[in-house]
C-alpha cells in the first residue's frame, strides 16, 4: 500500500510544479502595471525609449 501512495504521489507533485509554471508564463500580462505602458523610461542619442511592459526572461 505504501509503495503504491508512493508511485502516485510523485508524478502528482510533478504535474502540479508544471501547471504552476505554465500558469506563470501563459498568463504573465496579468503581472504587468498597464498604467505604466507608454511612458518614456529612458533616451539615447535623441531615441526615446518606451516602457512596453514585462522584459523577457
Amino acid at each position: 500500500m505504501l509503495l503504491k501512495s508512493k508511485k502516485v504521489f510523485f508524478p502528482v507533485i510533478i504535474v502540479l510544479i508544471l501547471l504552476g509554471f505554465s500558469f506563470y508564463y501563459v498568463y504573465e500580462d496579468l503581472f504587468v502595471d498597464e498604467s505604466k505602458i507608454g511612458t518614456v523610461v529612458d533616451e539615447f542619442n535623441g531615441v526615446k525609449v518606451y516602457y512596453n511592459g514585462k522584459t523577457a526572461m
